[in-house]
Parts: structure tokens; sequence; C-alpha cells
């Protein structure tokens, strides 16, 4: 069922039938999925999926969570990490149809300080070999088949960093880097200039990103409102390829009126070209390389 709005999403060709899709999705879903059992999965892989959320997500973050519950191939541990004052009386504040879907799989990891999106990878990042860590949003419908096409490219390819939502950066014709808006978005190909989405579905194994990705105050001074642009430039500082998963790069949302997109935010403010021109000049500074360069020199 997922699935199937998931495609009818994506075959969407004007404004006005996304609209009308996505919001019966958001209605039809959370019945199907407070009616029906989940299959058993056939295979568990040891992959740890890691979600940042906040208190005005709280009221729906389980149609996310039920989604990664229904996968074909189950990850060892769906992590939801929150700041603790945020919420006054811990997991009392949480609601019930959160709560009821918490377990040995499904846990809550309470963090001390409120680091927005970077709560998924601070401290989450796996430093032991042959670990894995997922990151994935708080309010996507994701398709049942998503982790089951992460780790198939993964056992392929087991030091790449593995996207099921990339873009890929545009240059002019003097190599220069061009604005984001002008990028190709949602691309469903390989490329050699990948910039993923961590939220839509990102696979990170141990050592695929440069010493500096643990710097938690450089990266929200130097990007503290896109995470993605943090972690895309630690990737390609330490020469890891960005790999797509064999899987259609359309998010259905989860809808959230009461919350802002920061994405959105990012794009119509120009605050990714920003954040990408801070991050750019440190390290031309700093280390003599440019991480978005046309051509990167690991």
């Amino acid at each position: 069922m997922t699935d199937y709005w998931i495609e009818r999403y994506r075959r969407c060709t004007n404004r006005y039938t996304r609209f009308l899709v996505r919001q019966t999705a958001n209605v039809v879903l959370p019945v199907y999925y407070a009616l029906t059992r989940r299959r058993v999965a056939q295979r568990t892989v040891p992959v740890e999926v890691s979600i940042a959320s906040f208190p005005a997500r709280m009221p729906r973050i389980w149609l996310t969570i039920e989604t990664l519950m229904r996968q074909t191939v189950q990850p060892e541990r769906i992590v939801i990490r929150l700041a603790r004052g945020q919420f006054s009386e811990g997991e009392k504040n949480l609601p019930r149809s959160l709560r009821r879907r918490l377990s040995k799989q499904v846990i809550i990891e309470w963090q001390e300080e409120d680091l927005r999106s970077y709560k998924k990878f601070f401290p989450a990042w796996p430093t032991k070999e042959g670990e894995v860590l997922m990151t994935a949003d708080d309010d996507i419908y994701y398709p049942t088949r998503l982790i089951e096409k992460l780790w198939e490219r993964h056992e392929q390819q087991p030091t790449a960093v593995i996207a099921a939502y990339t873009h890929e950066m545009r240059y002019d014709s003097d190599g220069r880097l061009l604005p984001y808006n002008d990028w190709k978005l949602r691309t469903t190909e390989d490329g050699k200039h990948l910039f993923f989405g961590s939220g839509g579905g990102t696979l990170f194994p141990a050592s695929s990103l440069y010493e500096d990705a643990v710097k938690r105050e450089l990266a929200l001074r130097l990007c503290p409102q896109a995470d993605d642009i943090w972690l895309n430039a630690m990737t390609r500082l330490n020469g890891t390829p960005i790999l797509r998963a064999d899987i259609f790069p359309h998010i259905l949302p989860v809808l959230n009126p009461r919350t802002e997109k920061l994405a959105s935010t990012n794009m119509d403010e120009g605050l990714n070209d920003k954040q990408l021109a801070a991050l750019r000049e440190y390290y031309i500074r700093t280390l003599n390389r440019d991480p978005f360069a046309l051509k990167n020199n690991a």
C-alpha cells in the first residue's frame, strides 16, 4: 500500500494532482497501518537507522517509524534522537502512537543538546569497522524496499556512501559550481558529482567520512542549517565514492502542518549557497582544498 501511493505521487504531472495525491495518501495510509499487521521480514542487516526529531513532529512521526518497521529487510535498530530539554517529562511527553511502537528495535535516545538535524549524526557516527549508519528524516513515507536496495548496493561497494536521494551538482564552462537551485535535482543515475540528501535514506559505513566529520562546533558554525552540505563535504574530502541505490528518488511527505520544511527555507532564502560558500572558504584556507571543486583531489 505504501509503495502504491509513493508511485502515484511520483507519476503526478502537475502541482494540483500532487496536492490531491499527497492529501489522500495522508488520510489513507494512517488508517491502513492501524488496521493491518506488519509482515515478518526474512532478513535483518547490521544497520542502525538514526532519526532526529522535535516536539512538533511527535503526533505523526509514528507514520515514518511504521514504514521503517514494514521494510522487506529490517535494520537492527531504529533510534529516534530527541533533545531532553524539549520534553520536560521525558517519555511521558511522547504520544501513545509512538510509545506503542517502542521496543528493543525501536528506541529513544535522549541528548543533552539540541543539535537540530545534526542529532541524527552526533553522536551516532559509527567508529568500529563493519558498523553502518543509515540516516533518515522524521516526516517521510519510506518505500518498503528502501533498506533492501541500499544494502544490495552496500554489499557491492562496502566502502562507499549509498544514497536513495541524490542531486547532480552543476558547473559552468569555467568549472565554477553553479547555485544550488541550478543543480539537477532527484537524479536517477550514478555520476561523478552526486550530492546526497541524507534524510532520504543514506548508508554511511565506518571510515567513509573525513576526520573533521565529528567536529560538532565546526559543523554548526559553517553549516548550522545544512547537515547535508557538511556530510557531503566530509565524504568528498575523504575521497569516498557516492553511489545511488536502485530506487526512485521521489519522496512522499508525512504532512505536518505545524512545522516548516527546512529544505524549502534553505532553497528559498539562498541559505544553501551561503553555507556552501562558508564551508568551501574554510577548507580552501585551512587545507588548500575545495571539497566541491569540479576536480576534487582527495
